[in-house]
């Protein structure tokens, strides 16, 4: 484990580590925006389509079910595609219609994950939390999926960076049960930077690309606080 830690860059102690992964969200969403700008959908996002490297990034894997929609009249889709059933969206998990929201759902997921760490609390607790009928995806209880992330708003400790709204309120929506209240992957990255400037992104990340967005997105206003 040790070893794996000096290869990814993280500093042996617990402060690096929840630093490290902080930056996580921030570059992310960063590398999902990109995609969606690009009318791409990753159609696939989880954690194991994830991989963080020494230099404070990461990369995006396995784009297998990816689906350019840049000749399309819209990114819509239809059809018995829904890539891993435990992160997918609503939408995807009943074969309706989606679109860009769908990736937008599972990041939220993911997200939900690595606050669950990045809190101390236990993944394995989290998935038998939501477990009914041994359905582990996230879109079978979305009750119980709320009442999680209000374990996770109480689990905030000192250093808060703004006290008034938490991450988790942009994950949860995020991880909207309807796809049009979800944000656009463009209002989460200037969220992210509106919540903590640059500490929920890595070194790659360029602060003026995140103003540039929190101009172009309102959406932050409608966020439970």
């Amino acid at each position: 484990f040790k070893k794996l830690m000096d290869r990814l860059g993280f500093r042996d102690n617990i402060h690096g580590m929840r630093e490290r992964l902080g930056s996580v969200y921030g570059c992310l969403a960063n590398a999902i925006c990109y995609l969606h700008d690009n009318d791409i959908r990753h159609k696939d996002i989880k954690p194991r389509n994830i991989l963080l490297d020494r230099n404070d990034g990461l990369y995006v894997t396995d784009f297998g079910l990816s689906r350019d929609t840049s000749d399309a009249s819209s990114s819509v889709t239809d059809g018995i595609e829904r890539g891993t059933y435990k992160y997918c969206a609503p939408e995807v998990a009943r074969f309706e219609a989606r679109g860009r929201a769908a990736d937008v759902y599972s990041l939220g997921c993911v997200f939900l994950e690595i606050t669950t760490v990045y809190r101390q609390l236990s993944l394995t607790a989290f998935e038998h939390f939501r477990t009914e009928n041994n359905d582990r995806s996230y879109q079978n209880s979305p009750q119980r999926l709320h009442e999680w992330m209000s374990k996770l708003r109480g689990s905030r400790t000192g250093g808060i960076l703004n006290p008034i709204l938490d991450i988790v309120d942009i994950i949860g929506k995020m991880v909207s049960l309807i796809a049009v209240d979800r944000p656009v992957i463009g209002s989460v990255c200037s969220s992210l930077y509106l919540l903590g400037d640059l500490v929920y992104f890595g070194k790659c990340c360029p602060s003026r690309r995140y103003r540039d967005l929190m101009d172009q997105n309102t959406k932050l206003s409608s966020f439970p606080i």
